[in-house]
């Protein structure tokens, strides 16, 4: 039996494919098998896959174009490690990542799912470092807003996945923030602060080109989080707004957020599902950032009214930006 099953799915991956193929095998920690599981490709993907003789990779072909969720599923049900590795075709594994993603989870037993820091990068270089938190108690607040895990740098506990009964294929092209949403209801999240995956960007990712379907299933996915916290009132659209990445304009919107969060933290103060002076933390960051980009007589009106703001705040968050912006003149 193996420790770690690598499963990486692949479609039309023939442009990247090999350096994700050559990261996996260059590991450090070498008791692996690797799945790589062909989703009906039109290119060059099995020609690329059939070219490597390395005994430890296992090649699947799909009968038909599945999509990532259910790909990833059979590939949950042929593995045979202890530990469930994620890879994507287009993606690069630095050579330390199982080793010291194995080491962590054998000494931290409740955590399910680890991911690690990754450099996104493009065809021009690298675009920027870092990714997600690296304390439990913080990621999970994070997943309340943004699916702040990269999911080919995960590695899982196997036996903790199929349980929940895998991925979810109703959320498919959302399907790792749907299946972490899960995790959390009886595990741990987290990330390791190394940097072991260099994560590529380019314009045929789902998430850098979100369709109406993509966004619908995102509206579901925050409903439902906020549910299963025991909240039945009505949703301002101002949070999906931001869980979706947009800008809150105007103050109406930072108003209607604001209250969303003063009822989302008096409920976790029930069910304390949430650390909630880490809640409050991410409440007040998001309500700050919003409203310091309101012109100045909008800022203090809404100094006055919100929960998670006052004068005394803008004040520092203006002299802390002045003290930064005359450091970088020197």
């Amino acid at each position: 039996m193996k420790m770690v099953s690598v499963i990486m799915p692949a479609y039309n991956a023939e442009k990247y494919i090999a350096q994700a193929i050559e990261s996996i095998l260059g590991q450090t920690f070498g008791d692996f098998e690797f799945i790589i599981i062909n989703d009906c490709s039109t290119d060059r993907t099995e020609e690329i896959v059939l070219s490597y003789e390395d005994p430890r990779i296992v090649y699947l072909k799909n009968d038909e174009n599945l999509g990532v969720a259910k790909t990833l599923n059979k590939g949950l049900a042929a593995a045979k490690g202890k530990y469930i590795a994620r890879m994507d075709a287009d993606d690069i594994a630095l050579p330390e990542r199982l080793e010291k993603q194995m080491a962590y989870m054998a000494a931290n037993e409740d955590v399910a799912v680890l991911g690690t820091n990754v450099e996104s990068f493009n065809d021009l270089g690298t675009i920027c470092t870092g990714w997600s938190a690296t304390e439990p108690e913080q990621m999970k607040v994070d997943l309340l807003f943004a699916c702040g895990l990269a999911h080919p740098s995960v590695m899982m506990r196997a036996d903790a996945i199929r349980d929940l009964g895998g991925y979810d294929p109703e959320f498919n092209g959302l399907e790792d923030y749907e299946l972490w949403c899960r995790v959390l209801e009886k595990h741990q999240i987290t990330t390791l602060p190394d940097i072991l995956l260099k994560y590529r960007i380019h314009g045929s990712q789902v998430t850098q080109n979100p369709s109406p379907r993509y966004l619908e299933l995102l509206r579901k996915l925050k409903t439902r989080q906020v549910r299963q916290l025991g909240i039945e009132a009505e949703i301002p659209e101002a949070f999906f707004c931001y869980c979706q990445g947009g800008q809150l304009c105007a103050p109406e919107e930072i108003w209607a957020l604001d209250g969303f969060f003063a009822l989302l933290d008096k409920t976790n103060g029930q069910t304390h599902f949430y650390d909630g002076e880490k809640l409050r933390r991410s409440f007040r960051g998001i309500v700050m950032g919003a409203v310091t980009k309101q012109p100045r007589a909008e800022q203090k009106k809404l100094a006055e009214s919100c929960h998670y703001i006052n004068k005394r705040d803008l004040l520092v968050r203006k002299l802390k930006q002045s003290v930064k912006n005359i450091l970088g003149r020197t």
